[in-house]
């Protein structure tokens, strides 16, 4: 919807002779324009007229809906099938019907139920806080909020329930002595729980900590500028490889998928906390929108301030469809109160909108200190842009004020009445300029994932509940929130980075890869990597979206070290040849042979013919032994044929070492074959991502038992590498995989 808008209005805004000078000069003439300004609100109340009483909206049946949800829940035996069914009601419960809360609730009830089996009261006891709509006096409700409430320290929370619990019973006369012996013990333990000293660490802990610095560790770095490549960043110090350098705090960040998928999709959503960016959670869900994820209560109390803004446009699916102006947008609202105070001063002043900006952009400030006023000097490259990605920003960015708004209390909140109209340009202004610093700035955090059965794991404190097979599992790395990290921002590119990045959470650590010496400059890579494409493809991607001319070692070199990885050696001379291989669409490439030098001619249909022959193989490989012989030869011929490191080794190899995971080749002939395999694969995998990386975590796991990895080797590399989150259920989850 929002695109056939923007496509709609997007033409009458293009002029001949065109020239950026700044954003004011962009996106006022459109916001002044009042068939524009009537378009946009038109367009909003159209749209959510659409989401909340449209046809979808109307052939709705609560009682249908509610019955028919609840019974599958109900009828399910597995744990976490049916942990995963609550998960998957909930997200596709539309906040439109009428007993929509009551349905809710009633859900959040089941599944708090499979949460205290599993020992993850914190959690059970958030889910049961969003349980009162249904009844609550309810004595079973009571009940389990006074056992988790006990187990995880909660004394606000026990004493409530324990008062209501015994209130009830001293109203009911015909309740047993044994119920009433068990309320008696609840208040034994409180009494012996008032004795200890409880840490309640409901609230986000980061925070509470005296005063907030985005910046940590950075002493052994400087900020340096040059004529040419601008701000960089420069070690002061020799600094040893996987020493941390730096840690930042996340200005802003947004989910990858603002929106949960829909009822037609199959589920496997990955659930994370859009205030502390906890990953891998137990959800907890925005009542109204049904889209905004949250760890716990506290979170979304704590992010309202934010997600107050940010509402309506999720019911209208306005953030699924706008990309990265959400983060653009949600940074202007984590900034804004920052520096409204100096803009207020300046508009009494009755000072131009262009020389306002102007200043902001270039006031002074201390980078260490001042994070917003550092994001707002980040570059946004628009004076290299063309006219039509210009525009398309620039409406984004007035549709975005016009909805901050006709749709929000946002103006009436920051009381911007008084000069409305330059203040709407201003906020316009900030907004598009935003969207321009993300398109070259915003960075991807990423963590890893836990599936059974392509249902997400999230952090169940005891798995010994849930029928769960090693075979069934999959672990990988997965990309959850862009974010916006300025300071690490500075950082320049290069294909062959000397850092390494680690996401926990909020926070961003950045480590040595390699010593680094002193005086020598800091690279990070902007997401293009010498092992992963050509330097042709690495150098158009560079020019498109961040307007240089890479300048980097590999790029300076003679040889192209992705080009030399993908040759194949000639049967007879050993010479190499020049790739055919696509890995993208893994098909050969047009030409299908080639004459080596030495005059022996080539086919190259054999790697397709191959490829084929390995994966049907595969796929058999339990049922008849002769099929992973058959894939241990052709693997040993690509072995042989292939670069050493050519990533189609890589593939096959880890496509059979996954197959064959959880079957016993102890005193077979395929044991030590499986262990090399095991081991070159490891050492592929070392070569593209370092050994500091999750994918290197995952294929530890993959050789676990083949190798006789040792478990502690294991846990300290995934200390190091995961979030404190996906740590504990990475801990928890490896114990399943050495049993079986």
């Amino acid at each position: 919807m929002f695109q056939q808008f923007l496509d709609s209005v997007q033409e009458n805004y293009l002029y001949d002779n065109f020239s950026f000078k700044n954003e004011t000069q962009i996106v006022k003439p459109i916001l002044q324009d009042e068939k524009f300004r009537s378009s946009v609100k038109h367009w909003l109340k159209n749209v959510y007229k659409q989401r909340t009483e449209g046809p979808v909206a109307r052939n709705l049946d609560p009682l249908k809906l509610q019955n028919g949800i609840l019974s599958k829940i109900k009828k399910s035996k597995n744990f976490l099938e049916k942990y995963n069914l609550c998960n998957r009601s909930l997200m596709h419960l539309s906040p439109i019907l009428k007993n929509y809360k009551e349905i809710q609730s009633k859900i959040y009830y089941e599944r708090a139920n499979i949460l205290i089996k599993s020992e993850n009261y914190n959690e059970a006891l958030e889910s049961l806080q969003m349980v009162d709509l249904i009844d609550k006096d309810d004595i079973k409700i009571l009940y389990r909020k006074a056992l988790c409430a006990l187990k995880c320290g909660n004394n606000l929370i026990f004493k409530e329930n324990l008062v209501k619990l015994k209130k009830l019973y001293d109203e009911d006369e015909s309740k047993s002595d044994a119920v009433k012996a068990e309320l008696e013990k609840y208040r034994q333990e409180y009494t012996k729980l008032l004795e200890k000293e409880i840490q309640d660490d409901s609230e986000n802990d980061e925070e509470s900590k005296g005063k907030f610095e985005f910046l940590t560790n950075h002493h052994k770095i400087s900020i340096e500028t040059d004529s040419m490549k601008g701000r960089y960043i420069l070690a002061q110090k020799d600094i040893d490889d996987a020493n941390q350098i730096l840690t930042e705090t996340v200005f802003a960040f947004v989910p990858l998928k603002p929106c949960l998928t829909s009822s037609s999709e199959k589920s496997g959503t990955s659930f994370d906390c859009q205030n502390c960016a906890k990953s891998n959670i137990i959800p907890i869900l925005c009542q109204k929108c049904n889209h905004a994820v949250y760890c716990s209560q506290a979170c979304a109390r704590s992010h309202h301030r934010i997600h107050g803004y940010e509402c309506k446009g999720h019911q209208i699916w306005l953030w699924h469809e706008i990309g990265i102006a959400f983060l653009a947008f949600r940074t202007f609202l984590e900034g804004f109160d920052q520096i409204k105070m100096e803009l207020d001063l300046k508009l009494n002043e009755k000072r131009e909108i262009e020389e306002i900006m102007k200043e902001i952009i270039e006031m002074e400030f201390d980078p260490y200190k001042d994070q917003y006023k550092l994001l707002l000097s980040l570059q946004t490259h628009f004076e290299n842009m063309n006219q039509g990605d210009l525009n398309t920003f620039a409406i984004t960015a007035n549709i975005l004020t016009l909805y901050l708004k006709t749709e929000t209390s946002f103006f009436q909140d920051k009381d911007l009445h008084e000069n409305e109209n330059s203040w709407e340009i201003l906020i316009s202004s900030l907004i598009f300029r935003h969207i321009g610093q993300m398109v070259c700035n915003a960075h991807t955090i990423s963590d890893m994932r836990f599936e059974h059965n392509e249902e997400s794991l999230p952090n169940f404190m005891n798995l010994n509940v849930f029928d769960i097979k090693s075979t069934d599992l999959v672990f990988r790395s997965a990309d959850t929130f862009a974010g916006i990290f300025p300071f690490v921002s500075l950082l320049n590119h290069s294909c062959k980075p000397n850092i390494t990045n680690r996401f926990n959470g909020r926070q961003l650590t950045i480590k040595a890869k390699g010593k680094i010496n002193e005086k020598t400059e800091i690279f990070n890579s902007y997401g293009i990597n010498y092992l992963r494409m050509s330097r042709s493809e690495r150098q158009e991607i560079l020019r498109n979206q961040y307007h240089f001319q890479c300048k980097c070692t590999e790029c300076l070199k003679s040889e192209d070290e992705y080009i030399t990885i993908q040759k194949i050696r000639c049967y007879d001379c050993k010479n190499l040849l020049e790739p055919v291989f696509d890995l993208e669409s893994n098909e050969i490439q047009p030409k299908t042979s080639q004459k080596c030098k030495c005059g022996t001619q080539f086919d190259f249909e054999q790697f397709d013919w191959m490829h084929n022959k390995i994966t049907k193989n595969l796929s058999n490989v339990h049922s008849d032994p002769k099929n992973l012989s058959t894939v241990m030869r052709a693997l040993e011929y690509c072995t042989k044929t292939l670069h050493q490191n050519h990533e189609l080794i890589y593939i096959f190899s880890k496509d059979l070492i996954t197959s064959v995971h959880g079957t016993n080749f102890e005193g077979t002939s395929f044991q030590s074959e499986l262990k090399s395999i095991g081991t070159n694969m490891l050492r592929i995998c070392e070569y593209f991502y370092g050994k500091n990386s999750v994918e290197y975590l995952i294929d530890m796991i993959c050789v676990v038992k083949l190798k006789g990895k040792n478990e502690d080797e294991i846990l300290e590399l995934a200390e190091n590498i995961l979030s404190r989150q996906s740590f504990v259920i990475f801990k928890n989850i490896l114990e399943i995989v050495l049993k079986n």
